[in-house]
């Protein structure tokens, strides 16, 4: 049996469903930030609901995964309405940082899922990625793999991937792993840098739902110039 040619619609179709991939350092270097950050993914959350409620015509499905020595993933691909707020039963900081298992297990396990839908053009995908320091830790994928996964993706023009670092040369980073660099942001390592970068984010989403609301959506435009750089000054 032949199959089916694989067929990517790149016309003007602006997609109304949001695939929310967030992927957030839980190494023992972010212990300190344990608190901040679980705030931080609630308020992802809550973002996440209130984007439905302003803009009826979007869905919105949120991934949650952290990762350290290993890669734990809290959910994949879960409406909106059923989403709930994390607490440290979910989000303890232990370990190394195994982020390039961490980015390839979520993005393959989303694009499973999704691929049709990118492909038609009904829906598109956001992948926000945050850690404290350098990759150390994974076995599965090396960064050859993220960014010839990441480089085949953002070719569809409906993945788009956001880098966010502390204490390494984010732009660097973002660079070998094939990200746009327009979708980089850096902070530092204390709470008050950690809060204003998870803000940061919300506001960049809704910038980019009120976007897809007025058909002018872009997958190369998530973080504004003026949040490129939320660290302590």
């Amino acid at each position: 049996m032949k199959q089916k040619a694989n067929v990517i619609n790149k016309e003007k179709v602006t997609p109304k469903e949001t695939h929310y991939l967030l992927i957030v350092d839980g190494s023992t270097s972010m212990t300190h930030l344990t608190n901040s950050t679980i705030s931080g993914v609630n308020e992802q959350i809550d973002a996440i609901k209130n984007l439905e409620k302003e803009f009826p015509e979007q869905k919105y499905n949120m991934s949650f995964i952290h990762f350290n020595s290993s890669v734990t993933i809290e959910y994949t691909n879960r409406p909106a309405n059923s989403l709930e707020h994390i607490n440290e039963s979910n989000y303890k900081c232990t370990g190394m940082t195994a982020m390039l298992d961490a980015i390839g297990v979520g993005v393959r396990d989303l694009n499973e899922k999704i691929k049709d839908k990118i492909a038609s053009g009904e829906a598109s995908a956001v992948v926000v990625i945050i850690t404290d320091g350098e990759e150390n830790a994974s076995k599965e994928f090396d960064g050859s793999k993220i960014k010839s996964m990441i480089d085949e993706l953002q070719k569809t023009e409906r993945w788009t991937f956001t880098f966010i670092g502390a204490n390494i040369d984010s732009i660097s980073t973002a660079k070998n792993y094939g990200i746009n660099l327009n979708n980089v942001m850096q902070f530092s390592s204390d709470v008050l840098s950690n809060s204003r970068m998870y803000a940061s984010v919300s506001k960049s989403m809704r910038s980019r739902a009120s976007a897809i609301s007025s058909d002018t959506y872009s997958s190369a435009d998530f973080v504004s110039d003026d949040d490129k750089d939320v660290t302590s000054k």
